[in-house]
């Protein structure tokens, strides 16, 4: 082959090479602007995403710097608002002290008050006692007339020896205690209403001087007693007993006679005092009006000498204990079941716990009944 040919050959080689690298520059150019197009279309999206979200910023920013605005006011309002705390604590803390002194007075005026109510509560009970006392003492008053009337029946009533009943020494006579249980049974019929001694009231002129006998004064001034008692016809036996121990108890005390005298139960309740016969004559006498069938009785105890308590005609005394005679119609007394009632007990409480070391140990010697009584 000739050099020309060759080269010629070469030349259409290069030429066709060149053509082939063209086209395929060319693809790739195209392929190159389409990515650019693409990229370009991205950038311009992200762009607008840019500005939106720059546009968003400067909202939030605005939001921001309006809530800075609201910190600074609040912190503005709490330094204010820490700085009215710390006055209110301070104005707590003096109130504090203040109440706890208030506390204090007011504890120290409680005990006050409690000591001055004490003080007029038992003012109010020495008031109501007092007002009692006086009540009773204008309720159980005898007078002159009534008082000078017992000593005129004393005066006029004579044991076996002609003596005023009472004075002469039982021991010289062995029918003594007899005759003067009846007449300590008589002065408690009397002084409830019955009239005993007709000779004696009309021998003084009692009802002359004042305008009754004497058994209706007596028995104004027993009705008195049974009021101030608190004893009702309702009451059971046992209350009515109940009743009129603690009544005694409450007007009564016991002391010794320096005569043998026997008190009338209207004297006993004017003397606020008497012995255990003073102290049986009043029972009986009251136990009668309240309707219970009562005696007084003598007693005698071989290291205690005598003794004088009342004897009620009562089956049972309900959940109280008691010393009882069956019969004692030997004395004269109404058949059936006479219970021994110890007046110097204040309740029937206390005479069951001296059953067996008290009433026990007496031995009647003799007794009578109240007449005209329940």
């Amino acid at each position: 082959m000739s050099a020309s040919k060759l080269a010629v050959g070469l030349l259409i080689g290069i030429l066709i090479g060149a053509i082939l690298g063209y086209g395929f520059a060319f693809t790739q150019v195209n392929s190159l602007q389409t990515q650019v197009s693409t990229l370009q279309a991205q950038l311009s999206n992200a762009q607008s995403q840019v500005s939106d979200l720059q546009l968003q910023v400067q909202s939030q920013a605005t939001n921001i710097s309006a809530l800075q605005g609201q910190v600074t006011s609040l912190h503005t309002q709490l330094a204010g608002n820490l700085t009215l705390v710390s006055q209110l604590q301070v104005w707590l803390s003096g109130n504090i002290t203040r109440a706890t002194q208030l506390q204090a007075q007011i504890s120290t005026l409680n005990a006050s008050v409690q000591s001055l109510t004490s003080q007029v509560a038992t003012l109010q009970a020495q008031y109501i006692a007092a007002q009692n006392s006086l009540a009773a003492s204008q309720i159980l008053y005898i007078g002159t007339s009534l008082e000078t009337y017992y000593d005129y029946v004393r005066a006029n009533c004579y044991t076996f020896g002609l003596e005023p009943i009472g004075e002469e020494r039982w021991s010289n006579y062995p029918n003594y205690y007899n005759r003067s249980v009846t007449f300590a049974a008589n002065l408690a019929s009397h002084d409830i209403g019955n009239l005993w001694w007709p000779t004696l009231d009309s021998g003084c002129n009692y009802y002359n001087y004042t305008g009754e006998y004497s058994y209706q004064t007596s028995r104004r001034i027993m009705q008195g007693a049974m009021s101030l008692a608190g004893i009702y016809s309702s009451d059971s036996n046992t209350v009515k007993i109940e009743k009129t121990l603690a009544f005694i108890h409450s007007v009564v005390h016991y002391e010794h006679r320096m005569l043998d005298h026997m008190w009338f139960p209207c004297e006993t309740l004017a003397f606020r005092s008497g012995d255990c016969t003073s102290f049986s004559i009043l029972a009986a006498s009251m136990l009668e009006a309240a309707g219970i069938k009562s005696a007084v009785g003598f007693f005698a105890n071989s290291t205690l000498g005598v003794h004088a308590m009342v004897l009620v005609h009562l089956d049972n005394l309900d959940s109280h204990g008691y010393w009882y005679y069956n019969d004692l119609t030997g004395y004269n007394l109404t058949s059936g079941k006479w219970i021994i009632i110890e007046p110097q007990y204040v309740s029937l409480t206390e005479q069951d716990t001296h059953l067996y070391d008290w009433v026990v140990y007496w031995t009647l010697k003799a007794c009578a009944e109240v007449p005209y009584g329940a």
